[in-house]
């Protein structure tokens, strides 16, 4: 493991610790959502699996593209690059 690997597991697992304690023992109401994290961690397990969590649907867009870029960086041998037509 890298360290590039080793910070992004320990960063994603901050974040699940932060959201756990943020949310522990409290019932949501409606209002509670605007308090919430708007982050997001895309993370690629050893076996390949790409996994994004945390964000809000109003940045999905956003955190789709990221997710896509991380796929296809995670991935480069086995996708082609898109060439511009002249």
């Amino acid at each position: 493991m890298g360290v590039k690997d080793y910070i992004s597991e320990f960063m994603a697992n901050r974040l699940r610790w932060i959201a756990f304690k943020m949310n522990s023992g409290k019932t949501k109401k409606s209002s509670d959502t605007a308090r919430l994290s708007r982050s997001h961690v895309i993370e690629v397990s050893e076996s390949g699996l790409v996994s994004l969590m945390g964000g809000k649907w109003t940045s999905f867009r956003h955190m789709g593209e990221e997710t896509v870029d991380t796929i296809l960086s995670a991935n480069p041998d086995k996708f082609e690059p898109l060439h511009e037509k002249t």
